[in-house]
């Protein structure tokens, strides 16, 4: 099975590299943790870190080196990025609303799929083949040219991972730019993705035992 994680096109480049770092967190008042993991990629404007095996990928965006001071009052505060600072980091405000967590997590690789879509009397109007951007088990975002719209229903099919589940178009970026990409946004209707395919340890190779 050839699944890729996806490379996105950014503002600022982004370097390869594989360094070690010291994620700190705090969750509360009374609960804190931190965790040493590899950078897999940095740019000036953040980093990506995670781990391969497990298939964790997590994205940071510079925002300065001293936090909020209604961090320091709530560590439960969520904020939301609004532009950026003169030294080049992103500028961070309190958001209105607290940080819902998704009902599914995404994960983001990228395998081919077949959209289809049909008539009301099930006649094949039109299919494309089409990549993933990332996934979840209800869902998923597909880098794709196909002209449908928002409310539509498709046929989401990959071969490679014997999936196949109606989907509803629930958002549909056509690109501003000519380094922005077209994508649907989709939800799945009749069936849920199998997400634990990409969980699951990979298979060490006979001479790695010896």
């Amino acid at each position: 099975m050839s699944v890729a994680v996806k490379n996105e096109r950014r503002q600022k480049t982004r370097s390869s590299l594989l360094v070690s770092a010291v994620v700190k967190a705090k969750e509360n008042k009374d609960s804190f943790w931190k965790e040493e993991t590899e950078l897999i990629s940095m740019s000036r404007m953040g980093a990506g870190s995670g781990d391969e095996d497990s298939m964790y990928h997590v994205g940071v965006a510079f925002a300065g080196k001293d936090s909020p001071t209604s961090y320091s009052e709530n560590p439960m505060q969520s904020y939301r990025i609004a532009g950026m600072n003169e030294d080049g980091s992103w500028r961070i405000v309190e958001a209105k609303t607290d940080f819902v967590m998704r009902r599914h997590p995404r994960h983001w690789v990228t395998f081919g799929v077949l959209l289809s879509a049909f008539d009301a009397d099930d006649k094949l109007v039109m299919d494309e083949g089409a990549k993933t951007e990332n996934i979840s088990a209800s869902g998923a975002a597909v880098i794709s040219n196909m002209k449908v719209d928002v409310g539509d229903s498709v046929t989401f099919d990959s071969i490679e991972l014997n999936f196949s589940s109606l989907a509803v178009v629930r958002n549909r970026q056509t690109p501003e730019s000519e380094d922005d990409l077209p994508k649907l946004h989709l939800e799945f209707i009749n069936d849920t993705f199998p997400v634990e395919k990409f969980l699951q340890p990979k298979e060490k190779d006979s001479f790695d035992e010896a």
